[in-house]
C-alpha cells in the first residue's frame, strides 16, 4: 500500500485532523519514494495544537520517506497493539517541536543507510505501551531504534520512560542530555538505553527522576562519551528506605550504567538515588 507524490513538484500532504491512521494488517505501507526530494513528498499538520499523530498496528510496518515538516508536535504511537507495530522513518525531517514515542517500534534510516539525518529534529520523548489496553507492553515493542548514525538532533533532550528503551543498535549518535523517569509502564524491564558497539555522546547532563515503580531500574549499557565536567542527578526509588542524610545506603538503585564511559573528567553526583557504575573508564579522575 503506498501513497506516493507525482513527483513533479514538492508537494505537502496537510493532515487536517492531524492524524495518519494505518491498519493492523500484514501490509507493508510506504509514503513517498527515495527518488529525489519531489518524490519523496512532504506531511504536515494543520490542526491548531499542532499535534501530528502518526499510527502504525502492524509489525509489517510504515515507512515514511517524506519530510515531516512544520511547526508540530509529532506523536508515533501503535494504539496498543503489542506485536511489535513499527514505524520506520526514512528523510532527515525539518518539522520544529518535540516528538513523542507511545508504544510503538520507531525505526529511524534504512538498512545502514548513512543519508538520513536528524530525522529526530528536536526534543524526544519515549514512552511505554500497553497491550490493548490492559497490561504494560514488551520493552522491546516501546523502543526507538536506529539504523543509522546521526539519527537524533545534538541539542535534543531525550526522555526515556518506564518500560521503553532507546537503541543505537551499533550506530553512533550525540545528544544534549538524558532524562529517565519511572512513569510509562512495566512489563520486562525497567527504562533502557543500550549502544552496542556504537556510542552515545551526551553533552549536557543526566537524571533519573520520578522513579515509582521498585521493579523498574533505569540502566545505560554499551558506550557513552561525556563532556568535562557533567552532573548525574538520581532520585530515591519510591517505596524503599534512604539510609543517610546523602543516601549513602540506598535498598535499590536508582540509576545504573554498566557502560564504558570516555571524557567526564569529573563528575558531580545529585540527588538522594543511588548511582551504580559498571563498565570501564580511564578518563574519570574525580566523582564528587
Amino acid at each position: 500500500v503506498t501513497v506516493a507524490f507525482t513527483g513533479t513538484t514538492l508537494d505537502t500532504l496537510t493532515l487536517a485532523s492531524g492524524g495518519l491512521l494505518s491498519g493492523s494488517d500484514a501490509n507493508a505501507r510506504t509514503i513517498g519514494a527515495t527518488t529525489n526530494a519531489n518524490t519523496r513528498g512532504r506531511i504536515t499538520s494543520s490542526l491548531a495544537s499542532g499535534e501530528l499523530f502518526i499510527h502504525s498496528g502492524s509489525s509489517s510496518g510504515l515507512t515514511i520517506h517524506s519530510d515531516i515538516t512544520g511547526t508540530i508536535t509529532p506523536v508515533f504511537t501503535s494504539g496498543g497493539t503489542n506485536a511489535g507495530a513499527t514505524i520506520v522513518l526514512n528523510n532527515a525531517n525539518t518539522y520544529v517541536g518535540t516528538a513523542y514515542v507511545n508504544g510503538v517500534i520507531l525505526v529511524l534510516g534504512v538498512n545502514g543507510s548513512t543519508t538520513t539525518t536528524n530525522a529526530i529534529t528536536g526534543d524526544l520523548i519515549i514512552t511505554g505501551g500497553n497491550i490493548n489496553g490492559t497490561g504494560s507492553g514488551a520493552v522491546a515493542n516501546s523502543r526507538v531504534a536506529l539504523s543509522a548514525n546521526n539519527q537524533i538532533a545534538d541539542a535534543s533532550n531525550v526522555t526515556v520512560r518506564g518500560g521503553s528503551q532507546l537503541d543505537l543498535d551499533g550506530f553512533n549518535d550525540s545528544i544534549a542530555s538524558l532524562t529517565f523517569q519511572g512513569q510509562g509502564g512495566y512489563a520486562d524491564g525497567g527504562s533502557l538505553v543500550q549502544t552496542a558497539a556504537g556510542r552515545l555522546t551526551l553533552t549536557g547532563n543526566i537524571t533519573s527522576a520520578n522513579l515509582d515503580d521498585i521493579r523498574l531500574i533505569p540502566t545505560i549499557s554499551g558506550n557513552i562519551a561525556l563532556g568535562a565536567s557533567p552532573t548525574i542527578t538520581v532520585g530515591k526509588v519510591s517505596g524503599t528506605t534512604l539510609l543517610g542524610a546523602r543516601g549513602d545506603l540506598n535498598e535499590q538503585g536508582g540509576l545504573v550504567i554498566n557502560a564504558n564511559i570516555t571524557g567526564g573528567a569529573t563528575i558531580t553526583k545529585a540527588g538522594l538515588g543511588a548511582l551504580q557504575l559498571g563498565g570501564t573508564s580511564t578518563s574519570i579522575t574525580t566523582i564528587n
